[in-house]
């Protein structure tokens, strides 16, 4: 009676596509972790400690001097003297950041100190305040564009709620699209901003572009 032989099969483990991203995740954090190590390595706990109060002393600062020209800008424009809770120096900085840039929004600058000197201390526990500064960043941008794209140059802070640099890149965006060309295209930021602050925000930009083409599907019928 012949015997059968019969050789051992190889099989290779197979990897589901959810084992991969998983696997890719992990090696994503690990990686993370690994890049935040080596740069609370590179800085010993005196020097963090020392970069947080100079962020902070240099964001209560400009805090100080941002809002108090808020008040005080036009007594300053004056030339009878120094308003501004900052002295020179406080007024100098504010008039920049208010009046030549950004405007109202100028305050965001101050706030991004003050969450850079708690991440100086906390290290890779901070990660995730990273983002709030990068909304706060956008929100300055978009915030003096947009004051500048619907004010205008008012004479606020010697140029406008929007900062000179709001106002100036309102009027050379709107000579080449146009005016409403700028509404839409402030409409189309402000959605943006809100999606990426919290994407449930498209949730309801469906809903109501829905009820908007129900409307006009409507108003479509009755005509026809």
């Amino acid at each position: 009676m012949a015997k059968s032989s019969s050789k051992p099969v190889d099989r290779k483990p197979t990897t589901t596509p959810r084992a991969k991203q998983t696997a890719g995740a992990r090696g994503g954090e690990k990686e993370k972790v690994r890049r935040e190590a080596k740069i609370r390595l590179t800085l010993t706990e005196s020097q963090r400690w020392v970069i947080c109060f100079i962020l902070l002393f240099m964001s209560a600062f400009v805090t100080l001097s941002v809002v108090s020209h808020y008040f005080t800008w036009r007594a300053d424009q004056m030339g009878l003297g120094v308003a501004n809770s900052g002295g020179s120096w406080g007024l100098k900085i504010a008039s920049k950041l208010v009046g030549d840039w950004f405007g109202l929004f100028a305050l965001c600058i101050p706030a991004i100190g003050f969450i850079l000197a708690y991440v100086a201390v906390r290290g890779n526990r901070g990660g995730m305040l990273m983002r709030t500064v990068k909304i706060l960043v956008a929100a300055m941008l978009i915030g003096s564009f947009s004051l500048g794209a619907v004010l205008g140059a008012d004479g606020s802070f010697g140029s406008g709620l929007g900062g000179k640099m709001g106002i100036d890149v309102a009027r050379w965006i709107e000579q080449y699209i146009g005016n409403v060309g700028l509404w839409l295209l402030l409409l189309m930021l402000w959605i943006l901003f809100a999606v990426y602050v919290n994407s449930k925000t498209i949730n309801t930009v469906n809903k109501v572009a829905s009820k908007g083409v129900d409307l006009f599907r409507r108003h479509d019928g009755e005509q026809g």
